[in-house]
């Protein structure tokens, strides 16, 4: 799960295996954009911002991802727009 402000704040075991990391705490907390290709910056920040303004399950996109350790590898994001109990937008689930 990514907030409102970019950080990662919950990642699942598959996350973790894929950026190749042993544990959470290596990447949450981390802006989601330190592990994006620059290259695909501006469309997954105008898919995001499209999904928090309209509330609605965004496209299936394919993504570059840069591990930590700089390999690299394309990832496939489905943006969901996750609510407090107030309904109000309060993160990212992809």
């Amino acid at each position: 799960m990514v907030d409102l402000e970019n950080r990662l704040t919950k990642v699942n075991d598959n996350i973790l295996k894929a950026m190749g990391v042993a544990n959470e705490a290596e990447i949450v907390g981390h802006n989601f954009y330190d592990f994006i290709h620059p290259g695909d910056w501006d469309e997954t920040r105008t898919n995001t911002a499209k999904t928090v303004r309209e509330g609605r399950i965004g496209q299936p996109r394919d993504v570059r991802i840069v591990r930590p350790d700089g390999t690299r590898w394309i990832m496939e994001f489905v943006n969901v727009l996750i609510r407090d109990d107030a309904g109000k937008a309060k993160g990212i689930c992809g």
